[in-house]
């Protein structure tokens, strides 16, 4: 019974970082409707093009109003699915529109402004894959009638060009189907570890709880400190998570699992002689202190920091840390994950992300080049023997 629940919970904080994402789209998707009107203007038929700026501009403000609807609405558990399908629903109109751009107002007779229509519709793709990330169906309505209309188009025109610019597209859209369940599963799974930690600090605030409550004759309370011992080594010490424990005013580091010393290198005693501080780079000290200030103490709080191991070794972290009291002192209990490989993962998909957008925007090999080395501000190199 608790899996469903869980996962009920899951979908539903899913659905709400969608809604959340979506808010600065719904302005960009109307900006960048206008400008290309302005850029069409007078290259195809003005009446078809107001048309569309028209539809786009309902689709919208109907999206818009869905999403203020959402944040005013109770969202009980079971309609949660039911706000997902609405906004899938939007997502594949708004898809299906701009997949309209290039199927009925395709600037056959200019191919600079065809140039800019796949630019623009390639953007609005890729911006989606970030956006749209939380929930993988509202992503795949957005961008299949999207790319579908737009390589069509493309094919339709005929000749050799248009033959490779198609291919193209092709290769593109297979990138980001690609890319996407990636970055859904680490949406997804960000957010079921931060449930699973929710629920892991809960638990030990409570055993804390009722070690604060169980006061009385002297066999209670050493029967209490022996159950306490018990959960405490389940819940701290045996758990596969690097945790530590932080004094709130001093920075010192007061508790530490078995998991944090194999992931940081040190002994015990020398690990807890450390401050938080000791552990940062020294390039994000100052960063991590405004953030100690600017926080709110008695909300839990997730940051990504560069780590050093005893080594010297660098890794990066994300920090997800709480509100905790441990012998009487407002500390934090804090919960690290190494994200070192997950971050070059994604380094290495942005990379291979811009070159396909420069290999679609480029006319020639040689404006492929250029854009290349402009983009990555490369040397020419010689590649032939002298």
């Amino acid at each position: 019974m608790t899996e469903p629940v869980a996962g009920t919970a899951i979908f539903a904080e899913q659905v709400r970082h969608l809604y959340r994402l979506s808010r600065p789209a719904y302005i960009a998707t109307l900006v960048n409707a206008a400008i290309v009107t302005g850029v069409l203007w007078g290259v195809v038929p003005k009446g078809l093009l107001l048309a569309w700026l028209t539809a786009m501009t309902v689709a919208i403000c109907a999206r818009y109003a869905l999403y203020v609807a959402y944040l005013k609405a109770p969202r009980p558990p079971d309609e949660v699915r039911a706000w997902a399908r609405r906004f899938i629903v939007g997502s594949g109109t708004t898809g299906l529109i701009w997949g309209l751009l290039a199927a009925a107002l395709y600037p056959a007779s200019s191919m600079p402004h065809q140039f800019f229509v796949i630019f623009v519709i390639g953007g609005m793709a890729l911006s989606a894959m970030v956006i749209l990330a939380p929930v993988r169906q509202a992503f795949l309505a957005y961008v299949l009638p999207l790319m579908a209309l737009t390589t069509a188009a493309v094919f339709a025109q005929g000749g050799s060009l248009h033959l490779f610019m198609g291919v193209l597209l092709l290769v593109f859209t297979g990138v980001m189907l690609g890319a996407s369940p990636v970055l859904s599963d680490v949406m997804r799974e960000s957010v079921r570890v931060r449930f699973e930690n929710s629920a892991l600090v809960e638990q030990i605030s409570q055993v804390n709880r009722d070690l604060s409550e169980r006061v009385g004759t002297q066999q209670r309370v050493e029967e209490v400190l022996r159950q306490s011992e018990q959960r405490y080594r389940c819940l701290f010490e045996a758990n596969p998570v690097p945790m530590w424990i932080r004094d709130e005013a001093t920075l010192g580091l007061q508790a530490v699992n078995a998991t944090a010393l194999a992931t940081y290198g040190y002994s015990r005693e020398a690990f807890l002689r450390l401050k938080a501080t000791d552990l940062l780079v020294p390039e994000e000290v100052e960063r991590f202190l405004q953030d100690m200030r600017s926080r709110d103490p008695r909300e839990g709080h997730t940051s990504q920091r560069r780590h050093r191991r005893e080594d010297g070794s660098v890794m990066e972290v994300e920090i997800v840390s709480y509100p905790f009291e441990l012998e009487g002192r407002a500390s934090r209990m804090m919960l690290v994950h190494d994200i070192t490989e997950r971050n070059r993962a994604e380094r290495l998909r942005n990379l291979e992300t811009t070159v396909t957008v420069l290999l679609a925007d480029a006319g020639s090999t040689e404006d492929a080049t250029a854009s290349f080395r402009g983009q990555f501000d490369l040397e020419p190199v010689c590649v032939h023997r002298c």
